[in-house]
């Protein structure tokens, strides 16, 4: 939106069939949207560590926007074969990505 409400753009992730649900959005320099949140399935993955679902009761997913919104430039996976859920995004001032995460994934990757 702009700064006097006027709606720039809208979409949606996921599919009917599934849901999802956004919790947190940060910006990068270049007004690109990091999306992160919770799902049950139905993502259309694009240049993703993991491409498919990992299974269980949810997992995580990060998404990346173009400053358009017309465009996911990355949408991923992050879940285990239990629930899995991202919190929150934070983008440093060097470009990198931290999530915080909630998982009762033993095998949630990276995981030891």
């Amino acid at each position: 939106m702009t700064p006097r409400g006027n709606l720039l753009f809208s979409t949606y992730l996921g599919t009917a069939d599934h849901d999802t649900s956004a919790s947190d959005l940060a910006l990068d320099a270049r007004a690109g949207m990091y999306i992160v949140g919770t799902t049950d399935g139905g993502l259309d993955s694009a240049n993703a560590p993991q491409m498919n679902y990992g299974g269980g009761r949810s997992d995580a997913f990060l998404t990346v926007l173009n400053s358009s919104g017309s465009r996911a430039l990355y949408t991923s996976y992050l879940g285990g074969n239990d629930e899995d859920k991202a919190e929150a995004v934070v983008i440093g001032a060097s470009g990198i990505v931290a999530l915080t995460l909630l998982t009762l994934s033993a095998d949630f990757p990276g995981h030891p």
